[in-house]
């Protein structure tokens, strides 16, 4: 008995103490206690559940709840494993109706947990009459009485948090400040409760209370040898500037990685939210997403999930506040979005997808970005959640940007959004929701001046209105803090000012700008003092407009000049600011207005053009900095949104204002290198990202030792990338550009990596184009650009081997307007289209392509004979043959006759896939010939070709129901050479949808045949024969098949797919397919989209293709012509770069010879466009013949 008693003691001490040390933050002590006394004193069931309750309480304080998760469970349901949601009910039966002196330590543990729970969930839901907090606020009043009677400290720490979290914040200090004055508090137990006291105290402002606080928590930490409290009240003294430290941030910082130290996960996140926002507002993004990222691989490997959800989301909110990382927004919110709701986390879903939703707007996504506030808003009626007001603000503010892109009656539509917010405002009034109903009222305010401003007849009254709107918020704003009044009596005042402005144009004199002017600078000040820099340099902004709109309103020289001044200074103070907090979205807004002013400058005063170009320049890295992010995105969603921000207004600006300077200025070299990086925004860039470092440059990198660890270590991490899950990216991207940036401090990596970002930076990168091929031999390449400016074209060339000698442009003769109606008339329709070339006659200067011809006529001058020429048309002539157009009047001859010709989508393009082509050059793929076509003669002379084309070059062939989607997915990667002569279906409204057609995979006995179709009681020649045929044909969908290449038989790979697929080799990809090389402009800009863009993303380094339908036989004849140039004959040499340009050129004149395929249509299909240098594959001699 003696002896059993003892153990029970000792169990009872074991017990106690391992809550004691728990308490001291010496975990792994508490841990090693528990287990020393379980395999030594042989517990009882019910002592083993204690220790392991024990155990459990231990790893959940220390942050490890993926490692008690599922025992925790096992351990509540009596060693039952039940469902989570099972355990919690059962618990909240077993104790609901005990008596306060009935509850043991279990009880009372359990029930702080049941309560935290209740609370988290409360949070996590937000719903309407859904507040726990008056129950457990009615019951833990009842219980906490006599646990302090009882003295039963301990439980009392296990209630703490949910009963504080159920009382007011004064409530709360004076609990707190009471329990402290108990005499029989342990040193760690006071200083525990002293610390959620001095937490309590900076939530009312009560300083020097606060100071007290923190050092009894501080003196009882030391006298207790606690092992993290010491590091908690350092940070608090941190985070509120009652500590001396030469750089907080760093300080913070250390605290973090003390916590990791001592193994205190959960620590380590609390200690997240003070250097998260200190180095956001010091604009250090690599160190807060690099803290990101510790805190995500914390809550991923301990199983904090709550925990990791809400760090994402607060990394989420940031990034969006103007930081420019516009990918990980989109992305880690969409994600977040979809993943909260699936948890039924609504509140947790519903601010994911409210930023999700502004990112969306304001990258332009308008449409998308209203159908998101749509389903918030739907969602919080739905689940009744408080957020309801916040939602239906936040699908006002989508709809509003949405009217102001495409509206076509804005006074109605932004009439529909005051009726809809007004009485929701009205509501918030009444239920106290002051700053809700401010923000309302003030997007209220802006609707009905944006009303009045459209408005031919009311103006007065609805900006009567709006200004009554505004004195109602500034009424409202009195019971708002202090911060929060000055920020909505600033955006009030920022609303007043716009129509001052506005109101302003219209007046002979200054008085309404001055009034703003004054406006501004006294809110300017208030912002100064409040430290409120995004506000303050918004204010500077606004001065800076309002002097430009005094500049434009002056007839004075020198009163011009003097605004001009005074607008950029204020306008460079506001970037200056922006720049400073890392607010780069705001930055690229502010800097457009900074370049603008440069370039009003010029026109008045003729400023030196390059203090204008370098303000350009200055506006393009801010606009390229959230270009360049957007690749996270990954292939297609990149470069849809890429070309979506490239289409913004800023952007569209900048290349316009720098054309038009360049071209007024006559600096050919400026206008071609500005060009071409109009052209280059997305697509480039994402070919680039397809390029590994060549040998090469490995070889000249040898010599730096820091090189060859730092390569290796950019290709784990882009390997590593690709693989990671979304809401890793973020952080494997910050480590890929921490990277990057100390490679590219080496200059031999620099060179390589401008060329494989696809940047222009000079003229001179032309002369990567004339570098000698892998053979040795070098033909004169030329770059001809066509440039636009409004209705002016222009032709700019220069010879690549000495671009900065011989840049030259010229005007040419036709108009912009010309090119677009001669393009309706004759080229808008296929039957027009097709007309038109086949009737076109070079000699006859009647035949409507001859209006053309001024299109490339200078280029007789300025480029010769033989010169290979790379054409970069703009948008409105990439539909055009401009290698079909006569360049010669008095032989009739072509342009391709004269010289070989490429088409580039832009100079960086052209520039990764010679690079692509070069690093190809012997490294030998399978080539692959595919063939896909209807039934008949035509269908077995095209399979012939390609079986023997296949075995010419010790190639595969797969024709007809071998050529499958399945067979071409699992061949293509390796493959140097991937011919296609099958069907393409293309429509410029759904361009990614544009698709080549393979045989679909049917099973042999699956296969329907026309003879299997027919019923077999027929008379031939009689009527039901004939219907029964009829019957049989529409069962097998023939003539949509003839028609359009699909139908039961087929199989599509679409543009959209192909940005899936990853050709290794860069090869040759040859379409002989209609339409192959039509592609579509999504967006405003010279940048297209189609089978081309897909391939070349895919990897390929070249691509050939039509233009337009073209007849089967020419598109085989042209294949035997192009093949019979572009394979070496039997002992010739094998190692030499072929010139894909000559090939083509000869393969189409060939056929232009020949009389059944003479006309334009036949031949002038078919362009190159990437790469012109290629290995061809090896002839197999014993099959040449």
């Amino acid at each position: 008995m003696f002896g059993a008693a003892t153990e029970r003691t000792g169990f009872r001490t074991a017990l106690a103490d391992s809550r004691e040390l728990l308490l001291l933050g010496r975990f792994n002590e508490a841990l090693s206690m528990l287990s020393s006394f379980a395999e030594r004193a042989d517990p009882s069931a019910t002592e083993a559940i204690s220790i392991d309750r024990g155990k459990a309480r231990v790893l959940m304080t220390q942050g490890y709840p993926l490692d008690v998760h599922l025992a925790y469970i096992d351990i509540v349901g009596c060693g039952k494993t039940l469902e989570y949601e099972s355990v919690l009910a059962r618990a909240e039966e077993a104790i609901k109706d005990l008596t306060v002196a009935e509850f043991d330590e279990g009880q009372i543990e359990m029930r702080g947990h049941l309560d935290k729970i209740a609370i988290v969930k409360q949070t996590l839901t937000c719903k309407e009459h859904s507040d726990c907090l008056p129950d457990i606020r009615k019951r833990l009043d009842a219980l906490m009485p006599h646990l302090r009677a009882l003295g039963r400290f301990y439980d009392i720490w296990a209630l703490s948090a949910p009963y504080l979290s159920s009382k007011t914040k004064q409530d709360a200090v004076s609990w707190l400040e009471d329990l402290l004055s108990e005499p029989d508090l342990t040193p760690s137990l006071y200083g525990s409760f002293s610390l959620e006291l001095a937490k309590r105290r900076a939530e009312i402002d009560s300083q020097q209370a606060l100071i007290e606080c923190l050092c009894k928590a501080d003196a009882a930490f030391a006298e207790s040898g606690h092992a993290f409290g010491r590091l908690e009240v350092q940070r608090l003294r941190l985070q509120h500037s009652y500590e001396e430290a030469s750089d907080p941030l760093q300080a913070l910082v250390r605290i973090i990685e003390e916590n990791v130290m001592i193994d205190y996960p959960i620590g380590a996140l609390q200690s997240a939210i003070s250097p998260l926002t200190l180095a956001f507002k010091r604009g250090k993004y690599g160190l807060y997403i690099n803290l990101q990222e510790c805190f995500h691989n914390i809550c991923k490997e301990t199983g904090l999930k709550t925990e990791g959800l809400l760090l994402e989301l607060q990394l989420l909110a940031a990034l969006n506040a103007g930081t420019g990382h516009h990918a990980t927004v989109l992305q880690l919110g969409r994600n977040l979005y979809s993943e909260c709701k699936s948890l039924q986390y609504w509140t947790m879903a519903y601010l994911a997808g409210r930023v999700w939703s502004l990112a969306l707007t304001m990258r332009g996504s308008n449409e998308q970005g209203v159908k998101i506030s749509e389903e918030l808003y739907e969602m919080c009626h739905t689940q009744n959640l408080k957020a309801r007001s916040e939602a239906a603000y936040q699908l006002a503010v989508a709809r509003q940007s949405l009217i102001r892109q495409n509206s076509q009656d804005r006074i109605v539509d932004c009439q529909h959004l005051v009726d809809f917010l007004l009485p929701i405002a009205e509501s918030d009034i009444e239920q106290g929701e002051i700053s809700l109903a401010c923000e309302k009222l003030i997007l209220i305010a802006g609707l009905q001046f944006e009303t009045a401003r459209h408005s031919k007849d009311d103006f007065e009254t609805i900006d009567l209105a709006g200004r009554s709107t505004i004195d109602k918020v500034k009424v409202l704003t009195g019971q708002c803090p202090v911060h929060e009044r000055l920020m909505y009596e600033g955006n009030c005042d920022e609303l007043l000012i716009t129509q001052l402005l506005f109101k302003g144009k219209t007046r002979c004199d200054n008085t309404l700008e001055l009034t703003a002017l004054d406006i501004c600078t006294r809110l300017i000040a208030a912002y100064d003092r409040q430290d409120m820099q995004f506000h303050r340099a918004l204010k500077y902004q606004f001065r800076g407009l309002l002097h430009q709109q005094i500049y434009q309103k002056s007839s004075n020289l020198q009163r011009q000049v003097d605004q001009l001044v005074a607008a950029e200074a204020n306008i460079g103070q506001a970037l200056d600011l922006l720049q400073a907090a890392g607010s780069w979205q705001m930055a690229l807004e502010v800097s457009h207005s900074h370049a603008r002013l440069h370039v009003e400058a010029w026109d008045l005063v003729k400023i030196p053009v390059e203090g204008v170009m370098n303000s350009l320049r200055h506006f393009e890295l801010i606009a390229d900095r959230q270009r360049r992010e957007l690749s996270i995105l990954g292939s297609l969603d990149a470069l849809l949104h890429k070309q979506t921000y490239s289409a913004t207004k800023h952007l569209q600006d900048l290349y316009r204002w720098a054309i038009a300077i360049n071209s007024l200025s006559g600096m050919s070299k400026e206008l071609l290198v500005w060009s071409q990086k109009r052209k280059a925004r997305s697509l480039s860039e994402m070919l680039g990202l397809g390029i590994i470092v060549p040998s090469v440059v490995r070889e000249a990198l040898k010599d730096d030792p820091a090189m060859p660890q730092l390569l290796e270590e950019l290709e784990r991490l882009r390997f590593a990338f690709e693989e990671a899950a979304v809401n890793e990216k973020a952080y494997i991207f910050q480590r890929v550009e921490d990277c990057e940036r100390k490679a590219r401090e080496n200059e031999v990596y620099n060179n390589f990596a401008s060329l494989r970002d696809g940047g222009v930076t000079d003229i001179s990168d032309l002369r990567l184009l004339s570098e000698p091929d892998a053979s040795g031999n070098e033909r004169a390449v030329v770059f001809v650009d066509w440039i636009t400016r409004d209705n002016i074209l222009f032709l700019v060339t220069a010879n690549a081997s000495a671009p900065e000698t011989t840049c030259e442009m010229c005007q040419l003769s036709i108009t912009v307007s010309a090119v677009k109606e001669w393009t309706t008339e004759h080229f808008s329709t296929p039957d027009q289209r097709r007309e038109c070339l086949e009737r076109d006659s070079l000699r006859n200067r009647s035949k409507p392509m001859r209006v053309l011809d001024p299109l490339i006529s200078p280029l007789l001058r300025m480029s010769r004979e033989g010169d290979l020429l790379l054409l970069s048309p703009t948008t409105i002539l990439s539909t055009l043959p401009l290698h079909a157009l006569c360049i010669d009047p008095t032989t009739g001859a072509p342009l391709i006759k004269r010289n070989p010709v490429v088409y580039v989508h832009s100079l960086p393009i052209a520039k990764v896939c010679a690079a692509r082509a070069n690093s190809a050059a012997g490294k030998f793929g399978k080539p692959l010939f595919f063939a896909v076509f209807d039934q008949g003669r035509e269908a077995d002379l095209i399979y012939e070709q390609s079986e023997r084309l296949a075995s010419k070059t010790a190639g595969q062939s797969f024709t007809h129901r071998a050529a499958s989607k399945e067979t071409y997915m699992a061949k293509v990667s390796e493959a140097s050479l991937i011919h296609h002569h099958l069907h393409c279906v293309f429509s410029a409204d759904n361009v990614l949808q544009q698709s080549i057609t393979f045989h679909a995979a049917v099973p042999d006995d699956k296969v329907p045949s026309l003879a299997a179709s027919m019923p077999s009681a027929t008379a031939p020649g009689s009527e039901d024969a004939l219907s029964s045929v009829q019957q049989a044909l529409d069962r097998l969908d023939v003539e949509e098949y003839l028609l359009t290449g699909t139908g039961p038989f087929t199989s599509s790979l679409t543009v959209e797919e192909l940005f899936k697929i990853n050709l290794r080799r860069s090869p040759l990809v040859v379409l002989i397919a209609c339409d192959s090389a039509s592609q579509a402009f999504q967006t405003e800009g010279d940048e297209p989209l189609g089978l081309i863009t897909g391939y070349l993303c895919a990897g390929a380094a070249s691509v050939i293709g039509a233009l337009w339908p073209i007849p089967s036989h020419a598109g085989r004849e042209f294949s035997d012509a192009f093949y019979d140039q572009l394979l070496p004959s039997p002992g010739d040499n094998m190692e030499v770069m072929v010139n894909l340009a000559v090939a083509l050129q000869a393969a189409v004149l060939t056929i232009r010879g020949e009389s059944s395929t003479s006309s334009t249509y036949h031949w002038g299909a078919f362009c190159l466009y990437g790469a012109w240098l290629y290995q061809p594959p090896r002839v197999d001699a014993t099959n040449a013949a």
